[in-house]
C-alpha cells in the first residue's frame, strides 16, 4: 500500500491536496479490475484507448486515474496526468509491489527466434544450482513446480510485478524473463532492473501493422533492453553481432571466437529421443553436454542458457550437467507412433525458426520431410512469404492450414503462402485438425511428419475467441499414438 502523494512524487505529477491521504494498494490497466483502492492506468494500444475505459474503471469503484489527458470525471477522482501512461504504470507497479526486482537477480532474454527455450534452459541450470528460479515466458509463469499460463509472451507490467512478488515472497532467488520487442516497445519491462540481458539472435520478423514500423525500430527496441542490462550475453555468430558488441559482454558462438564456444556437434537419436549431443569450451576447460532437442538452433539456445548462467556464477561443469536430457514443450517435442513414422511438433513460425526445424527433420529422416503449417492472421504478409519459401526449399510435401487466424480468412492465409510454394508437393486444406489427420494418414514407413506454428499452444483463436485445439490429442487419435517429451 501506498499513498496516493508517493505516487505522484514517482511520477513527477501533481495532484489536487484533498487527495494528498488517499491509500493505493493496486494498479491496472483493465477496467474490469478495478475497485476501490486502485488506481486505473489508460494505456492506448494499436485497436483500442483506454481513456475510452476510464468511466467504467470508475464505475467500479477506481478513483484515481493515470493519464496522459484529462477525461470527463467526476470531481472525487484524482487525475496524475504522465506523458507516457505505460511507463508509469511500470514504475507504480513495482512500487505496489515492493520493489520485488531487488530482491531477485533479474534475467532477460530478447531476440528473433529461441526466446522461451532460453529462459527454460536457464531456469533448469538456476534451478539444479541451488539458485531457485521463476520463469515468466511464452509458455507460462513457472514458480516452485506450479504453473499457469499467460495471456502475452511478456505480460503487462502490473502482472510482471505481481509475479515478481510472488516469487521473491517464495524465496526464490532469480527471475527469468521472456521480453519480446513488443513489451520492449510497450514499456512493461521498462522500470526493471535487469542483471543479465541475453540475446538470442536477429532477424526479420514482427515488422508490419500493429507490429514495428521497420527492422531498423525493431533493433532499436533489443538494443535499448541489451543496453540496459549489468551483464550482456550476445551471440557472436548473429548477423548483427557487430551492432550490439560492447566491453561488458559475454559473448558465445560455434563459428566465431568467442567466451563461450561450442563443438563437436552431433544430432541424434538415442534413448527414443531426438538429440543434440557436443561439447562446450570456456576458459580452457571442455566438459561434454546434450539437449532433447536437435538442431545447431538449439545448440545455439543451450550457449545462451548456460553463458547467462556462468555470468551468475554457476560452474561450467553445473551448466552442462544440468541441462543434459532437457526438452521443452512444443519445441521439436517428438511424438512416439507404433508406425515407422516420426512425428514432431514445434513452435516454428517464421522464416528462420521454420527454416532450423525443417533442417533438422531432413537430417533426422529416413524418407521424405511432411510439414503441415500455416500463419497468424493479421500479421504481415512478408511472413507468409518466407514461409512458404523455406518449406518449399526443405520439406517435400507441404500442407498448408490454419494458424490462429482470427479475424482474416484462413483461405485467403494459406493462398499468401502456397503462392510461394514452387517445388515441393503443396495440398491446401485450411481446417487445421483435417489437415494433421490427412498428413498422418499419408505418412508412410521413414517420413518424418513436422507440424510447425503452435507449438505449445493448445487452442485456435478464431474470431477473437480461443477456441481448444490440442495437436498432441489430434495426432493421437488419428494414429493411435502417444506424445514423449
Amino acid at each position: 500500500m501506498a499513498k496516493l502523494t508517493e505516487i505522484s512524487r514517482l511520477l513527477g505529477a501533481p495532484i489536487e491536496e484533498k487527495f494528498h491521504s488517499a491509500n493505493v494498494d493496486g494498479v491496472t490497466c483493465r477496467s474490469s479490475e478495478c475497485r476501490p483502492g486502485i488506481i486505473f492506468a489508460a494505456l492506448r494500444g494499436e485497436t483500442a484507448d483506454g481513456h475510452e475505459f476510464a468511466a467504467d474503471a470508475y464505475k467500479n469503484g477506481a478513483r484515481a486515474f493515470i493519464l496522459e489527458h484529462s477525461v470527463a470525471l467526476p470531481p472525487d477522482a484524482a487525475e496524475i496526468i504522465v506523458p507516457d501512461a505505460r511507463a508509469a504504470l511500470s514504475k507504480v507497479s513495482l512500487l505496489l509491489c515492493c520493489d520485488p526486482h531487488k530482491k531477485l537477480k533479474i534475467i532477460g532474454v530478447t531476440g528473433t527466434k529461441g526466446k522461451s527455450t532460453v529462459v527454460h534452459i536457464i531456469k533448469r541450470i538456476l534451478d539444479a544450482s541451488e539458485n531457485n528460479a521463476a520463469e515468466i515466458s511464452t509458455v507460462g509463469f513457472s514458480l516452485n513446480g506450479g504453473f499457469e499460463p499467460t495471456l502475452n509472451t511478456t505480460p503487462e507490467s502490473d502482472v510482471i510485478a505481481k509475479y515478481l512478488r510472488r516469487a521473491a515472497d517464495a524465496g526464490e532467488k532469480c527471475a527469468v524473463i521472456e521480453v519480446s520487442s513488443q513489451g520492449i516497445k510497450q514499456k512493461r519491462v521498462d522500470a526493471i532492473d535487469f542483471d543479465v540481458g541475453v540475446l538470442t539472435n536477429i532477424s526479420r520478423d514482427h515488422i508490419g501493422k500493429g507490429e514495428h514500423g521497420s527492422f531498423a525500430e525493431y533493433k532499436n527496441c533489443k538494443k535499448e533492453f541489451i543496453s540496459r542490462a549489468k551483464t550482456k550475453i550476445l551471440n557472436a555468430d548473429d548477423r548483427y553481432f557487430s551492432e550490439f558488441s560492447c566491453e561488458n559482454a559475454v559473448t558465445y558462438g560455434i563459428n566465431s571466437p568467442a567466451d563461450v564456444v561450442a563443438g563437436n556437434i552431433k544430432i541424434v537419436q538415442r534413448d527414443g529421443a531426438f538429440r543434440s549431443e557436443f561439447d562446450v569450451t570456456y576458459k580452457g576447460q571442455t566438459v561434454k553436454t546434450s539437449i532433447d532437442i536437435p538442431g545447431i538452433f538449439a545448440v545455439y539456445d543451450a550457449l545462451a542458457a548456460i553463458s547467462a548462467c556462468l555470468s551468475l556464477g554457476v560452474t561450467l561443469d553445473k551448466c552442462c550437467e544440468a541441462i543434459a536430457g532437457v526438452s521443452v514443450p512444443g519445441r521439436f517435442e517428438k511424438i512416439e507412433t507404433e508406425r515407422d513414422i516420426d512425428v514432431v511438433i514445434d513452435y516454428a513460425h517464421n522464416g528462420d525458426s521454420m527454416k532450423n526445424a525443417l533442417i533438422a527433420a531432413r537430417e533426422l529422416s529416413k524418407g521424405r520431410v511432411i510439414c503441415v503449417f500455416g500463419s497468424v492472421g493479421g500479421r504481415t504478409k512478408m511472413r507468409r512469404a518466407a514461409l512458404g519459401r523455406v518449406a518449399d526449399k526443405y520439406a517435400d510435401l507441404c500442407i498448408v492450414t490454419s494458424d490462429n487466424p482470427n479475424f482474416e480468412n484462413p483461405i485467403d492465409i494459406c493462398e499468401d503462402i502456397a503462392i510461394n510454394i514452387k517445388r515441393a508437393q503443396c495440398k491446401v486444406i485450411p481446417d487445421r485438425e483435417e489437415a494433421i489427420r490427412y498428413a498422418v494418414d499419408i505418412a508412410e514407413d521413414g517420413d518424418f511428419l513436422l507440424v510447425a506454428g503452435k507449438g505449445h499452444e493448445k487452442y485456435q483463436q478464431i474470431g477473437g475467441k480461443k477456441i481448444p485445439f490440442d495437436e498432441r490429442e489430434i495426432i493421437r487419435s488419428a494414429s493411435k499414438i502417444k506424445t514423449k517429451i
